[in-house]
């Protein structure tokens, strides 16, 4: 039987895509797969039996990985450099290797990574619940069971993934007629135990305005009590919410420190990855202050325009992972995030055979 390296290696960079466990090191289950994957293609690659493409989407992505190197590269406190720089990599090659997978198979094999990703997220949540962290302050008890995560660096981060797993499978669902719902099952009683406000209210929200299977007059009457429940969050809780009032206050002074305080060549090239914290005093939570400040001008409009190009060449399907991401990101950015690239490689090869 003849063994296909592209689906072996299209395989391992779909399935390990999310899977980050924490304080793993460099022994981490996805730096394993990359490193794998990369050697296997470059086999490929020198045996002429593949070749690369350079089209926009690549060389756009390229630019953008060569800019972050070569600017930030001395401006790097943490790891927010080698994450920004890994996620962009990862896009590189997965997009490069489902390029030549038949989009069957990497229906197929996406269907196969949400599967074991809801499994070990079901672990993750379970570790976590049971193992919650202590606080002297009383107020801050509901915060107990979204520290302790064996991925990434708390729940906030694993609701972004999740939510991302959501959208993908409901593209699946909306586009190819597949059958994802107990996945999506799942992955919502696991959204909801991330006790991530932001992530619960972009599955539910979100859910109710793209999936296709769900009712009109039962949409419009789920949205007016779902715009009244949260109304009323809003006006109870959320307005007066630490958590709450720290975003407000990260957009505001964000943009006030980019404008009135940095220097021409800041407002250009940004201060660095990760450093936000230092100017600001609290950590970034908003996706525009953070990559605005962080890369420059030049750095926020070089990923706009790969992610703009994405939505263009895929006809706006890619927009299922993105769109939560966005809105996600006004509270919770992660800078680790090769699934989402991942996932617009996956749509991206998937749209480009539909089309030809």
């Amino acid at each position: 039987m003849k063994i296909n390296i592209s689906k072996i290696i299209g395989f391992i960079i779909i399935l390990f895509s999310g899977i980050y466990i924490l304080k793993s090191g460099f022994f981490n289950p996805i730096y394993i797969a990359f490193l794998i994957a990369i050697c296997m293609y470059f086999l490929l690659l020198i045996s002429k039996k593949s070749r690369l493409v350079f089209d926009i989407n690549t060389m756009l992505a390229l630019i953008y990985l060569i800019y972050i190197f070569l600017i930030h590269i001395n401006k790097n406190i943490d790891n927010a450099l080698f994450n920004v720089l890994f996620s962009i990599s990862y896009f590189v090659v997965s997009y490069q290797i489902l390029l030549r997978i038949d989009k069957i198979f990497i229906k197929k094999y996406t269907k196969r990574m949400m599967i074991f990703s809801v499994a070990l997220l079901c672990i993750e949540s379970l570790y976590r619940i049971m193992n919650p962290v202590s606080f002297n302050n009383p107020t801050e008890e509901f915060y107990s069971y979204k520290i302790n995560s064996i991925m990434y660096q708390d729940s906030n981060f694993v609701g972004v993934f999740i939510v991302y797993l959501y959208f993908l499978a409901l593209y699946l669902d909306n586009k190819y007629n597949d059958n994802n719902k107990i996945i999506r099952i799942f992955l919502t009683i696991l959204c909801i135990l991330t006790f991530s406000r932001s992530a619960i209210i972009t599955l539910l929200g979100l859910t109710l305005f793209i999936d296709k299977r769900i009712n009109r007059i039962l949409k419009i009457f789920i949205i007016l009590f779902f715009s009244f429940f949260v109304g009323y969050l809003i006006y109870k809780y959320i307005i007066n919410d630490a958590s709450f009032i720290s975003k407000l206050y990260i957009l505001k002074n964000g943009f006030n420190l980019f404008f009135n305080n940095f220097k021409f060549g800041q407002q250009l090239f940004g201060i660095g990855l990760g450093n936000t914290k230092y100017y600001l005093g609290i950590g970034s939570h908003n996706y525009i202050i953070t990559y605005l400040l962080e890369t420059g001008t030049i750095g926020l409009i070089l990923q706009l325009l790969l992610l703009f190009n994405l939505i263009k060449t895929t006809n706006k399907k890619v927009l299922y992972v993105l769109v939560p991401f966005f809105i996600m990101g006004f509270s919770c950015v992660p800078h680790f995030i090769p699934y989402i690239y991942c996932g617009c490689s996956i749509i991206y090869s998937m749209e480009k055979q539909e089309q030809q």
